[in-house]
């Protein structure tokens, strides 16, 4: 195990800032305050001896254990409004050596991997995916063979809703028509793009190959604080953003076949509403997934998530009638933390369950049921 520190998170530079010369006249004073962005680096894994020289050398290496921790303040703001105080010359600064209050900053690694442990992050979809990809990274020559009288059919219906529409007909259910574009022509694009990238690839001697597939969330908490003293009445807006990235990635030394004729594939994408069981249960990226492990490929896998936090707190302070400073100040401090994870895989036997729809699906499936109703009357 490595690990690696780089620096820490100080105080900005030392500050001193004059309020003005003209005393007699209030004024608002912004500044922006020298930051110095310093990050906490920490990474660990296994040690792969020879590491540079056997890259370069192009061999496969392992996905290891890995994290990293970073944590900068992106920008610091005083806000002051002064004004002549009975007489005396008053000025402002902010003392460096006044550490920023905990609560203000951006979560520290244990936080965030506290936050991370309340999310269902599960990488073994997303690798068995990236699999599937690699392996049908060719053209589907059974698949698009066996759909071929569909694709004719589709044709012909498209002359017939052309000439239907001239003669104020109408084309078909708003339903129909939308599953149609979604699983016929479109389909039908992804296969006519299969076949150029195929043709132009037809050369290619390309042997490692490497692949992603991931997922992104993204959600906001925003609170608010108020307090009160015989000075001041504080408020403390404290507003945090949240992004979370989950990535599951193979690498393999492979030759996957240029012209696919996977008889079980094959079966599967012919099935009647079979697409719609791919929606809850991945039948066939799994199938595709073990075809790609049938191949005695050399691989390595690893899943992993990326959990950054973005955090701005405003503090405002009014003062109450008597208080020396004779208007409100404000503090603003953006900062950032960032956290790293990546964990060793293997690419799942079994078929992924999946509980999370998007809108494109489910007004797929209300399109559906809708077809489905129409025909059965």
């Amino acid at each position: 195990m490595k690990t690696k520190e780089m620096g820490n998170i100080g105080p900005p530079e030392t500050c001193s800032l004059w309020v003005g010369n003209d005393y007699s006249t209030p004024f608002v004073y912004t500044s922006q305050a020298a930051i110095r962005s310093i990050n906490y680096v920490h990474s660990q894994g296994e040690d792969i001896p020879h590491f540079h020289r056997r890259l370069r050398a192009g061999e496969l290496l392992p996905m290891t254990n890995w994290s990293q921790f970073e944590q900068r303040l992106l920008s610091l703001q005083d806000a002051l409004y002064y004004g002549l105080t009975g007489g005396l010359h008053d000025y402002a600064y902010w003392d460096p050596g006044v550490p920023f209050p905990d609560e203000y900053l951006s979560p520290n690694k244990t936080n965030l991997l506290a936050i991370a442990s309340t999310k269902s992050i599960d990488y073994r979809d997303l690798i068995q995916a990236a699999a599937s990809r690699i392996y049908s990274s060719g053209w589907d020559v059974a698949t698009f063979t066996g759909e071929l009288g569909q694709t004719i059919r589709m044709f012909v219906d498209l002359v017939r809703k052309i000439i239907g529409l001239v003669r104020g007909w109408p084309p078909g259910t708003p339903w129909g028509l939308w599953l149609e574009a979604r699983y016929g022509w479109r389909t039908l694009n992804y296969d006519m793009n299969d076949v150029i990238r195929t043709i132009i690839n037809i050369d290619d001697k390309r042997k490692r190959w490497r692949e992603s597939c991931s997922t992104r969330e993204r959600w906001d908490d925003v609170t608010t604080s108020v307090s009160y003293s015989s000075q001041f009445n504080d408020d403390v807006v404290n507003a945090s953003s949240f992004v979370l990235s989950t990535r599951g990635t193979v690498a393999a030394d492979i030759i996957p076949p240029k012209f696919q004729m996977n008889p079980f594939v094959t079966a599967w994408e012919l099935t009647r509403f079979s697409f719609v069981i791919d929606w809850f249960l991945g039948m066939g990226q799994w199938l595709s997934a073990m075809s790609f492990l049938t191949l005695q490929s050399e691989h390595t896998a690893a899943g992993g998530f990326q959990l950054t936090c973005t955090k701005s707190v405003t503090h405002s302070g009014t003062p109450n009638p008597g208080y020396y400073i004779q208007g409100p100040t404000v503090r603003s401090i953006v900062s950032e933390s960032r956290l790293t994870v990546r964990t060793p895989q293997s690419v799942s036997l079994f078929p992924q369950l999946r509980v999370k729809l998007d809108v494109a699906k489910v007004v797929d499936l209300c399109a559906l049921l809708a077809q489905l109703a129409i025909r059965r009357r």
